[in-house]
Parts: structure tokens; C-alpha cells; sequence
């Protein structure tokens, strides 16, 4: 029965994330997330446990980039295992989305650093 309300949890924050952001994910909380460097220096992340996960999101449909979901296959851990989301840890994650759809474009991202161009030659 609990890992039908993690699954309500997981779905209810992944609709907050489409609705706030205008996504089309199918996860929020995935945890797989593949990025390009000065992507990931411009996102300046602050969260350091289960909001990590909603800013990363946040702050890339922010910027207006495209997520791409990936089927993987995946077999949750149990409490015993390991599992240490909760309640709480929802709450924050849903506060996160909110709080960074509020906070205006300028104040959340550095300026994306632009890649050199590469050589043409090879020396």
C-alpha cells in the first residue's frame, strides 16, 4: 500500500511540474539526468537532498530546453533497502516548484558561457 502513495506522490509532483512549467514529462523525480556541462554551470543548483531533483527540472524547462524522456528499467529499493523518501520530502519538492516558477528568469541562472569554437586545423 505505501508504494501506491509514493506512485500518487510521484505523479502528483510530476503534474505540478507540467502544469507550472508547461512540460511534457512523464517522471519528474527520474534521478537519471543527462546534461551539457554549461548547462549544468548555468542551472546554479542549491538543493542538497530531494529538492535537487524538481530544480534540476525546473531550471531546464526554465531555460526552455526540451527534456527528452528515456525508458529505463528500474526496480524501486524498499524502506529495508534503503528508501528514505517521505511525506515531507514531497512537500519540499512541490514548495521547489513553486518557489522557481515564482522567482523571475534573471535571478535564477548565470549567463551560458560560450563554448570556444574548435580548432579547424589540428596542430
Amino acid at each position: 500500500m505505501r508504494s501506491l502513495w509514493f506512485a500518487i506522490g510521484n505523479l502528483s509532483l510530476t503534474l505540478a511540474t507540467d502544469v507550472l512549467f508547461r512540460g511534457r514529462i512523464r517522471d519528474m523525480e527520474t534521478c537519471y539526468k543527462v546534461l551539457p556541462a554549461d548547462l549544468w554551470r548555468a542551472l546554479q543548483l542549491k538543493g542538497n537532498r530531494f529538492d535537487i531533483e524538481p530544480e534540476i527540472t525546473a531550471k531546464v524547462l526554465r531555460l526552455r530546453k526540451r527534456i527528452v524522456n528515456v525508458p529505463i528499467t528500474y526496480s524501486p529499493r524498499s524502506n529495508g533497502e534503503g528508501k528514505k523518501i517521505g511525506v515531507a520530502d514531497g512537500r519540499q519538492a512541490l514548495a521547489t516548484l513553486v518557489r522557481l516558477r515564482l522567482q523571475s528568469r534573471r535571478t535564477l541562472f548565470t549567463e551560458l558561457q560560450a563554448a570556444p569554437e574548435p580548432s579547424k586545423h589540428i596542430r
